[in-house]
């Protein structure tokens, strides 16, 4: 039995073990040009064909959409990966220019320090030699 489901193919194989059937799956995944066999056996007998090939559709059908759902879920992260890189670059950029200036405001304030103590110095020199005398 061949089945088409969500774009993958299916064949389920049932034979016959004594009085119980067995199911044998293939699933031919694709995903862009990449295509990929899964073969896989059901560890379960069935009393009659049609229930052991229902059954094989069935796990089939499941094994497609779990496949669906992880891939789903990793091309989110991939999405979410990028905007958090994204996020994280303007930040960076954000704190390297927060941190260039801070040090311009630290070397003005420096330079500043260095301004009114030397005034200041000059000032305690001044005081210390008392009044200008005139001559």
């Amino acid at each position: 039995m061949e089945q088409l489901y969500k774009g993958h193919r299916i064949e389920v194989l049932a034979g016959l073990d004594g009085t119980c059937w067995e199911v044998s799956l293939r699933v031919f995944f694709q995903k862009g040009a990449a295509r990929t066999l899964e073969m896989f056996a059901m560890n379960k007998q069935f009393e009659t064909y049609a229930a052991a090939i229902e059954a094989g559709i069935t796990a089939a059908r499941n094994r497609i959409d779990t496949k669906i759902r992880a891939y789903s879920k990793t091309s989110q992260l991939r999405a979410r990966s990028r905007q958090l890189c994204e996020q994280s670059k303007v930040l960076r950029e954000a704190l390297h220019s927060t941190v260039s200036k801070s040090r311009i405001i630290v070397e003005q304030s420096s330079a500043l320090y260095l301004k009114i103590r030397s005034f200041h110095s000059f000032s305690e020199l001044a005081l210390s030699e008392g009044p200008a005398r005139k001559s």
